[in-house]
């Protein structure tokens, strides 16, 4: 595996032993008490968890950005969109996360500017997201185009025994598999010619 994805990697385990680890310690009996008023110990280890698991993706969307090349292909289109992408996840999943914390010490007006903002936010995450797949889409159009060349041309090198169906890909006068004879070149030889092995 390359070093580029190192750090991607570690940052994925780091999210997977945190979550791991703020689950088991939210389940510690002794969590079960009051911090505050409407807010147990382990329902604040619980949202603590939350927001240390968004900013580890935080983290792991820029060291995936880093990662992929610049190809001017697919990896290139995926690294101008990450950004926005992660962003607008994170908006996505951590605004029930703070609402739920934040609500029993908000009037009904805070809560409601604070909805508004979280709306306001993805709105313009989401538009981000979109202008950047308008402006790069001709990368994602080339990578498609790469990857289909690519399946044509491994399609015309692997032949199919007329005996047996095995898929070959190097030019064998005889399948290695049922002894039928094979044509030379990538046309396949008519049914009736087999011979015994």
């Amino acid at each position: 595996m390359s070093s580029q994805w190192q750090k991607p990697l570690q940052s994925l385990v780091a999210m997977i032993a945190t979550w791991i680890l703020g689950m088991l310690v939210a389940q510690i009996p002794v969590f079960a008490h009051p911090l505050v008023a409407n807010l147990s110990l382990a329902e604040a280890v619980l949202y603590l968890t939350q927001f240390a698991l968004l900013v580890l993706f935080f983290i792991l969307g820029r060291q995936i950005s880093a990662a992929l090349p610049e190809n001017g292909k697919t990896a290139s289109f995926l690294r101008a969109i990450l950004a926005p992408l992660v962003v607008l996840i994170i908006l996505g999943l951590g605004q029930e996360t703070l609402l739920n914390l934040t609500s029993p010490y908000l009037s009904v007006t805070g809560e409601r500017l604070l909805i508004v903002a979280f709306w306001l936010a993805i709105l313009v995450s989401a538009g981000w997201l979109i202008w950047l797949c308008y402006t790069h889409a001709s990368k994602l159009v080339a990578g498609i185009i790469a990857l289909v060349d690519k399946l044509r041309h491994w399609r015309h090198q692997i032949r199919t025994c007329p005996g047996c169906g095995a898929h070959l890909k190097e030019d064998f006068p005889y399948c290695p598999y049922c002894g039928a004879p094979l044509q030379t070149g990538h046309s396949e030889p008519s049914p009736g010619t087999t011979r015994e092995p």
